[in-house]
């Protein structure tokens, strides 16, 4: 590395010690990393890390605004990278404007949505699930005969037709799941909402914002509704759903990490998230306190 880094040098107009410049991109910058005699990128995309540090370091006067704008984004999946690198390298900032807004309106929507005056005649536990899986995106599930016997991977895009008639649009609209029952298949197809980048990226950074949820095994109580008809689901009390029988059934079919990776059955915490948002209002309090301070003693 140390040669091809002298080599590399004569094509420039810097004068630099090649051994420290080496330190530099494997310890203090890490664009590399080491593995035996092997070295390979620190990062997926080495665009996507300067992109992160550009904005985490370079703009650092705009930073909480382009952050914001990220994660406004409908099409935030693009910016993913970008953005788990940015908490990598600020998670303070990252802190302040990301997690403080997801928390702000997921606590917002928690107050709209399912409201217990409405008596759902359920547990609350069960309330606070549903909650949790419909605010990363729409919900809906089809049950009846879905696939035949020669069932294949691309099924889906069978069904597109049939969803495009049932869905003014069907941008960002996915097929998550299927479950075989003796009556008939049961398929889960989610329209994700922008959070749902954000959210994933906060689970994987294990942020304190998630508890665990556990999928019991699933019982077929849906069996008496009608067939081969598309179920959006909503808050509605009086939605077939929401009975008292279907509603923690109807739950673990939405269970977007089902079939995935169990480290990713987490749901949001209310309970958390209010929390969270009380530490980082006294966080920020107690900034504007300091620089106060220190703008009195100058």
């Amino acid at each position: 590395m140390l040669a091809l880094i002298g080599k590399a040098k004569k094509y420039t107009c810097f004068d630099f010690v090649e051994s420290a410049f080496l330190v530099d991109i494997e310890v203090t910058v890490p664009i590399f990393n080491k593995e035996g005699i092997y070295y390979r990128w620190a990062h997926k995309s080495i665009m996507e890390y300067f992109n992160a540090e550009f904005i985490c370091n370079d703009v650092k006067e705009k930073q909480k605004e382009i952050l914001m704008k990220f994660y406004e984004s409908d099409s935030n999946s693009k910016y993913r990278n970008v953005l788990d690198l940015c908490f990598d390298i600020d998670s303070k900032t990252f802190k302040k404007v990301i997690i403080y807004k997801l928390v702000n309106d997921y606590i917002n929507y928690c107050k709209k949505h399912y409201q217990p005056h409405n008596n759902y005649n359920v547990p609350t536990s069960l309330i606070l699930n549903r909650l949790a899986f419909s605010f990363s995106g729409q919900n809906t599930i089809k049950i009846g005969k879905i696939v035949d016997a020669n069932f294949s991977d691309d099924f889906f895009k069978g069904l597109v037709p049939e969803l495009e008639n049932e869905f003014a649009d069907t941008t960002n609209l996915s097929f998550v799941s299927l479950t075989a029952t003796t009556s008939g298949e049961i398929a889960h197809f989610k329209k994700y909402e922008r959070f749902h980048v954000i959210i994933e990226i906060l689970k994987s950074n294990n942020v304190d914002i998630f508890e665990e949820y556990k999928t019991i095994n699933i019982t077929n109580k849906l069996k008496y509704l009608p067939r081969d008809k598309f179920y959006i689901i909503n808050d509605d009390v009086n939605h077939p759903l929401n009975s008292k029988e279907c509603f923690e059934t109807v739950n673990n079919l939405i269970n977007d990490s089902r079939f995935g990776d169990r480290s990713r059955d987490k749901l949001l915490s209310l309970t958390k998230c209010e929390k969270m948002k009380e530490i980082i209002e006294r966080e920020i309090n107690d900034e504007i306190s300091d620089e106060e301070l220190l703008s009195n003693l100058l």
